[in-house]
Formats: C-alpha cells, sequence, structure tokens
C-alpha cells in the first residue's frame, strides 16, 4: 500500500483545491485543429471535449472523477494530446498526492521535454511512493538549492513553492522540527507573506500566489495552517 503525507485532521488541507493554469478552450482547439489540420466533426468535437474534460477536472483533482476518465480516455485515443495535457495533469495530480496516476503523465513529459527540475520533483515523489520519506526529503532540499542557483527559476516558480511546501511536510513527517520551522518561515519569505522587511522580488510570487489561493480547510487558509504549525514547533 502506498503510503502519503498526512496533515493533521484538525488542520486538513483540501489538496484537491490545487489548481493549475489552463488555455482557453477556444485558444487550445485552434491551435490542435491547425497543427493537425481540420479533420472531421468526430476529430474537432473530441478535442474540444478534451479541453472540456480537462477545465473541469483541473477545479477538483480528483482521479477517479468522471472528468478525469473521460480526459484520459481522450488521450489516450489521440496520442497528440498529450504534449498538451501531460505536464499539467501530472502536477495537478501530484498535487493531490495521487502519485500513481501522475506517474505515466510526468514519465512522457519528463521524456518529451527533457527538463531537470521536473524531473528532480517526480523522482522525489517516487521514493515517497515507497516509503522512503528521508529520502525525498534530501532530494527535494537538493532541488531546491539547484533552483535557487537557477537564474530561470522565475519560470518554474509553481514547481518551486510546491516544493517548499513538500520540505516542510516532509520534516514534519519525519519529526525534524528545526528543518519544519525553516521551510514554513522560507515559504512565507519567498511567498512574500512575511513581512516587507523579508520580502523577494515580486516576480518570482506568482507560484506562491497559486499556492494560497487553492488551499483552504472551509475558512482557513494556507497561511493559518503555517501559522498553527508554527506555534505548535515554537511552543
Amino acid at each position: 500500500m502506498i503510503e502519503e503525507i498526512e496533515i493533521p485532521k484538525h488542520k486538513l488541507i483540501n489538496w484537491k483545491k490545487v489548481g493549475w493554469y489552463v488555455l482557453p478552450v477556444a485558444l487550445l482547439v485552434y491551435g490542435l485543429v491547425v497543427k493537425f489540420g481540420v479533420g472531421k466533426a468526430q476529430l474537432e468535437k473530441d478535442y474540444v471535449a478534451a479541453t472540456v474534460s480537462f477545465k473541469k477536472w483541473n477545479q477538483i483533482l480528483d482521479s477517479k472523477d468522471k472528468e478525469f476518465i473521460q480526459l484520459d480516455k481522450l488521450v489516450k485515443k489521440h496520442p497528440e494530446l498529450q504534449s498538451h495535457y501531460d505536464a499539467s495533469v501530472g502536477q495537478g495530480l501530484l498535487a493531490a498526492l495521487s502519485v500513481n496516476e501522475a506517474s505515466p503523465y510526468i514519465e512522457r513529459t519528463i521524456k518529451r521535454t527533457n527538463r531537470p527540475f521536473y524531473a528532480d520533483f517526480s523522482k522525489a515523489t517516487l521514493k515517497m511512493s515507497q516509503g522512503k520519506y528521508r529520502e525525498a526529503l534530501q532530494d527535494s532540499l537538493n532541488l531546491r538549492e539547484h533552483m535557487l542557483s537557477n537564474i530561470q527559476q522565475n519560470d518554474h516558480s509553481t514547481l518551486f513553492a510546491f516544493n517548499l511546501l513538500r520540505i516542510a511536510i516532509l520534516s514534519q513527517r519525519l519529526g525534524a522540527k528545526d528543518q519544519e520551522l525553516l521551510a514554513w518561515q522560507e515559504l512565507k519569505t519567498h511567498g512574500g507573506w512575511a513581512g516587507e522587511d523579508q520580502m523577494v522580488t515580486p516576480s518570482k510570487h506568482a507560484g506562491f500566489k497559486q499556492l494560497l489561493d487553492h488551499f483552504t480547510v472551509q475558512e482557513t487558509s494556507l497561511l493559518d495552517y503555517i501559522q498553527a504549525r508554527e506555534e505548535d514547533l515554537k511552543g
């Protein structure tokens, strides 16, 4: 059985609310039709159906949802759709901690794009699925260092944000209190949530804003959860 990182129930974050950027339906369909030719009506109908299913599924990130099942069928039916959906679907499933379901999407994306940051993130995810939390934490820390030293980090702000969150949660799982506290503080600093004197360049905030916008527990935000964890760790 695959173990998953658990957050204390009294502050459980709804991972299914994590969202990813979505291309407008008309724009995506137009691009696909232009790229692969204006085919039969059924082909265009399938492209539209895939985009609509993705947009709906993207709001809940449930691998058992009918929209995901429909999208998966359409991608298998039309392999040319893989390049348009694999990365977003894989990232969404990882965000929802659906490791097994995410694997084929992430693996195809890595093979097709050769993006090292996403490859490293995926490898750490695999170790998490195997219960190798300490190794996954070290891999996540290494990824953090690599991303910080890369001048193109701004292009990966969402991945950077999720990796910092992963470091905090893995540290919590392993009982590494000092490491967890540092991770929460760094997450706030890079997200621009730690006060004006600690804010980083605003251009790096896009992924963190997305992270904050989509993590909710009824009326409790991710920042509320971070505050509660910091109080527990300092208490």
